[in-house]
């Protein structure tokens, strides 16, 4: 399973797509995403897209101590995603200074399910305990 834990200088008034070019950009199999935002100060905003669904849109991420990662599962957001959804994180500074924003997703919660079942007949317990080890999107295959 990939793990990948993404680290964003987002620069005065600036705005950056988290996840623009990366691998997991676009999902190549039915899964469950998790994504998980966080600042290091106040009036930074994020956006997040799962294909034609917006999770969250333009609202203000949580603030975190500089390299403090997202914690689960009050800074998450959770959606099933099918072959082709494209995943966007959209952050935007409205500080005038220069920001630094984690965005990562649980290694061992993200799990390739059926577009049908839900996510935890599909092996995600909704009562996870928070875990250390980070990535960005992940899937695995099912089975």
């Amino acid at each position: 399973m990939p793990l990948l834990n993404i680290r964003t200088v987002l620069p005065a008034n600036g705005v950056a797509q988290v996840l623009a070019g990366s691998v997991f950009e676009f999902i190549t199999e039915p899964s469950t995403i998790e994504i998980g935002v966080a600042a290091d100060a106040t009036r930074v905003l994020m956006t997040i897209n799962s294909g034609p669904e917006t999770l969250l849109e333009e609202s203000p991420t949580s603030v975190k101590l500089i390299y403090v990662p997202p914690v689960y599962p009050d800074d998450f957001f959770q959606d099933t995603a099918v072959p082709n959804d494209r995943l966007s994180v959209k952050v935007r500074d409205t500080t005038g200074a220069q920001r630094i924003i984690m965005t990562i997703t649980p290694a061992d919660r993200a799990t390739a399910v059926a577009p049908d079942v839900p996510a935890n007949v599909a092996g995600v317990p909704s009562d996870l305990a928070a875990t250390e080890r980070y990535a960005k999107v992940t899937s695995s295959p099912r089975g």
